[in-house]
């Protein structure tokens, strides 16, 4: 066989076989508070988050009970400092939230990495180190738009509205940009900015406005790590757990180290 025949064949199957270029990257729990658990891809079973212990993998689950959060650490290469953003970046999840790790990985010819992160319901604060938008993504997923971020540090919130299988949706940028895309056609819908809050209500409908009209009403407002809402933002949402099930019941009479109740059925 003639030697150029056999190197194509073999630039064929890098071709058709992209994966082989791709490193997976974990998310680290850095900190957490209250009551949380984690799920493995492909799995039903809640586990016990431990601090500086779990990682997640793509695929990965946390969910939060009431007055609980986990930040987790993207463990990938560092930015440089200075300049105001982080050398790397964090996700805080929020109480009463579930949230995957859809996507999380890095090219190893360019070292770029590709971060999804998936809200089902609940609240994330992201806090994104400086990225090379031309071939990095930090996107944050939720039912009805993708935040496409460009460096930046910013909060999504999602409620589902009284509507079965509807959502209100609701966007923060404290610092950077933010593109929202659509889930589907990945067209541009929106571009925020350093304080622009953008609010798309179940019926699809889009109400911007910046945190200087709406100070501490939205995710993402006030100190890192210090996320306020305003209720009045959700009204007309229902507040109860999806068909995920409810989160564990609490055990009387068992503490955990965190000082709150633990669950008593993970494993």
């Amino acid at each position: 066989m003639p030697k150029w025949v056999w190197l194509s064949g073999l630039l064929a199957i890098f071709v058709l076989l992209p994966g082989v270029y791709a490193e997976d990257l974990t998310a680290l729990v850095i900190e957490a508070g209250g009551i949380a658990a984690h799920v493995k891809k492909g799995s039903t079973q809640r586990l016990q988050v431990q601090v500086n212990q779990t990682r997640l993998a793509a695929g990965d689950r946390i969910i939060t009970g009431p007055n609980s959060r986990v930040k987790l650490l993207i463990e990938g290469k560092e930015g440089q400092p200075g300049g105001g953003e982080p050398q790397q970046s964090t996700v805080d999840i929020k109480a009463q939230s579930i949230v995957e790790v859809s996507e999380l990985f890095k090219d190893i010819a360019s070292g770029a990495e590709n971060i999804r992160i998936g809200i089902k319901r609940g609240e994330v604060i992201s806090n994104v180190r400086k990225i090379d938008t031309n071939s990095e993504r930090f996107e944050v997923q939720t039912p009805t738009a993708v935040a496409a971020v460009r460096g930046t540090n910013f909060g999504a919130r999602v409620l589902p509205a009284v509507q079965h299988g509807k959502f209100k949706v609701t966007f923060r940028v404290n610092r950077g940009k933010v593109a929202i895309l659509d889930p589907v056609t990945r067209s541009s819908r929106r571009l925020l900015e350093d304080g622009d809050i953008l609010d798309i209500e179940p019926n699809g409908a889009m109400v911007e406005s910046t945190i200087k009209s709406t100070q501490g009403s939205g995710p993402g407002g006030g100190s890192e790590g210090g996320i306020e809402f305003d209720r009045n933002r959700g009204e007309g949402l229902d507040d109860r757990d999806d068909d995920t099930g409810t989160f564990p019941d609490r055990q009387e009479g068992e503490e955990d180290d965190t000082g709150g109740k633990d669950p008593g059925n993970y494993r």
